[in-house]
């Protein structure tokens, strides 16, 4: 059980790492392309969907292995104090910055969720890894990725669906290349 969840969570985030990093290196140019200039605003809303669900995806393995190990009813009271963070910062922070509130919040209770969910599989089973080195690689090869990008965005605007899947296919070969 523990080399399967050792494993999973080297793994978890092997796409969730790279559609992080490549928001934050073009969110605004895949917005407008796609909803039109008058939604510039929501590329900060893509950045933080993408990192809630590279948080996500890494929580999930912990609370998947909370319940291999049989321990159902803590993954529930997780995901119960999850749920409160959740609504009562959604709806603090809803008020006072929109969308982008309900957003933060999200990412700031599934943070919650992960460390918690971390913090209860360690105490359960000794041995597994919080940060194993395939996941470090993959945040290596997406910082690497997002420099590259944001390197050639300054030399291709983007103007097109073709600079875009030019700017989307560099991110691509240089996450893999790295990988």
């Amino acid at each position: 059980k523990g080399e399967d969840v050792t494993n999973a969570i080297s793994y978890a985030s092997l796409l969730s790492v790279p559609l992080f990093f490549g928001a934050l290196a073009i969110s605004k140019d895949v917005v407008v392309m796609i909803y039109g200039l008058e939604y510039a605003a929501a590329a900060t809303v893509l950045v933080g969907l993408t990192l809630y669900r590279l948080v996500a995806s890494q929580t999930e393995v912990y609370q998947s292995a909370l319940n291999r190990l049989d321990y159902p009813d803590i993954g529930m009271k997780i995901d119960t104090a999850t749920l409160t963070v959740n609504v009562a910062l959604g709806l603090a922070l809803v008020y006072e910055f929109g969308t982008i509130g309900l957003v933060a919040a999200a990412v700031v209770a599934e943070t919650f969720r992960y460390l918690l969910s971390v913090s209860a599989t360690a105490s359960r089973a000794a041995g597994i890894p919080v940060f194993r080195r395939p996941f470090r690689d993959q945040v290596v090869a997406g910082t690497v990725m997002f420099v590259l990008v944001r390197i050639s965005r300054e030399a291709v605007p983007v103007r097109s669906w073709v600079e875009l899947g030019v700017l989307v296919g560099t991110g691509t070969l240089a996450y893999a290349v790295v990988l």
